[in-house]
């Protein structure tokens, strides 16, 4: 939990620090950064990095680490020869854990994230164009499909932490 906790830290500060580093940047810059794509990249860029501390740095280091331990204790309680053997063959079942789940997530992950970047890009165009849908007499329909995308994106999450689990 401590280290979660940390590395929940560290990002928030790696966050600060593009955000700082963007409140100093010249006009030009910042009026590049104001479409409502390069702000969903950033954020994206942000979560992606948060992602692969969290659930796939953190994991494979426990499991080595775990490793390493029952591979110590064998040698200690067993012999050498022993706990090498037990050493490869889960070093190799965590190897191919890791490889499999890997490749099966990938799908899982890219169908979130495209989710969540429609839900953003609907959101801030229903936002941006509020009073021409209300004029219009669409808000409703708009809505509608906000909460549309907002509900592909618990679906999609969803999956992914199914296919996590496995």
């Amino acid at each position: 939990v401590m280290g979660h906790d940390t590395t929940l830290r560290a990002l928030n500060d790696l966050r600060l620090s593009v955000y700082r580093h963007l409140s100093t940047a010249k006009l030009p810059a910042l009026l590049d950064m104001r479409s409502a794509n390069a702000l969903n990249r950033l954020t994206a860029d942000m979560d992606a990095v948060e992602g692969v501390v969290i659930r796939l740095l953190f994991p494979f280091v426990a499991a080595v680490l775990a490793l390493l331990a029952a591979t110590l204790a064998i040698a200690l309680l067993v012999g050498m020869n022993a706990a090498l053997v037990v050493a490869l063959i889960y070093g190799a079942a965590l190897a191919a854990m890791f490889a499999l789940s890997g490749a099966g997530l990938a799908g899982h992950a890219r169908a979130q994230e495209n989710a969540l970047q429609d839900l953003r890009r609907q959101t801030a165009e229903a936002m941006r164009l509020r009073a021409e849908w209300a004029v219009l007499g669409q808000l409703g329909a708009v809505a509608d499909g906000v909460l549309d995308a907002s509900t592909r994106l618990e679906l999609a999450r969803a999956r992914l932490d199914r296919a996590e689990i496995w």
